[in-house]
């Protein structure tokens, strides 16, 4: 035990959300001590509660298609463990909503579109609940690294839409993880 009345001990943490720690010394025992253990999810690795491409006649009954997990390169740079949508060439949005279930703090991607889309513009928006928050629009062959905090967050909804009509286009979220401490 330091002078100052504190002890330092290290302990590897097994797995994700809440351990509990109590040390017992030779004359006391301590307090509990609670810590929460986080950890990325990537979206890859998730399934989204529903995914629409907006103004579609009937929307999406079924699902969409041009939604999927995958390997993608935005400006150059490969992103293994990405979610791709698909962006129709009238500037509608595409929209994919997942859950948080309130165990995350953060929202972490790099978005552009991928590099075998059309040259046009993508815009990328997050919604946590209320209004839309504009993360980036970037041109082809550019990317841009948003991170969106999630505290308190239930279920929220990322979207993209092409910014320039005529042209067919993959919006890329490389590598779109969240840090929870447990399974959203």
């Amino acid at each position: 035990m330091a002078a100052d009345g504190t002890l330092t001990f290290r302990q590897r943490a097994v797995g994700i959300g809440k351990e509990f720690y109590r040390l017992a010394l030779r004359d006391a025992t301590s307090n509990i001590a609670t810590v929460v253990v986080y950890r990325w999810f990537y979206l890859a690795d998730l399934t989204p509660i529903e995914t629409e491409i907006e103004g579609r006649p009937g929307g999406c009954t079924g699902g969409c298609t041009g939604f999927h997990d995958d390997s993608i390169d935005i400006a150059g740079r490969s992103y293994p463990r990405s979610w791709v949508m698909r962006l129709d060439d009238d500037g509608d949005r595409s929209t994919s909503t997942w859950n948080a279930s309130r165990k995350c703090r953060s929202f972490d991607a790099t978005v552009g579109l991928t590099d075998d889309s059309g040259t046009t513009n993508g815009r990328f928006t997050i919604n946590l609940g209320g209004d839309d928050i504009e993360l980036a629009t970037v041109p082809t062959g550019t990317g841009s690294k948003v991170t969106t905090d999630l505290r308190g967050v239930f279920r929220f909804v990322i979207a993209a839409s092409n910014e320039g009509p005529g042209t067919d286009a993959d919006s890329g979220w490389g590598d779109a993880r969240l840090l929870c401490n447990g399974r959203p």
